[in-house]
């Protein structure tokens, strides 16, 4: 049996081995793509969400330790003024 020149195989195939493996490579690029443009979003998100929740806590953190020095600093006179209260109601 004599070779058609063409490029074929014996069997009639019509489809080379670098054929094959390139389809299957470009399936799987548009797997990967597709799953890419449903999963970013989602990480986006979730990445804006966790960064909201860290400055919260960093705020509140600063809050507390602004609020502690805020007394620490001003503890005598707080004691004075509420001394101050007392002797106030008890004279009335």
């Amino acid at each position: 049996m004599a070779s058609r020149g063409d490029g074929e195989s014996k069997s009639g195939c019509g489809w080379s081995a670098l054929a094959i493996v390139g389809g299957i490579l470009i399936g799987g690029v548009c797997v990967i793509g597709i799953v890419a443009a449903i999963a970013i979003p989602a990480f986006i998100t979730f990445v804006k969400r966790s960064k909201t929740a860290e400055a919260t806590m960093q705020l509140d953190s600063m809050f507390h330790s602004a609020s502690n020095y805020y007394l620490m600093e001003h503890a005598q006179h707080l004691r004075a003024l509420r001394e101050l209260g007392r002797e106030q109601r008890s004279h009335a």
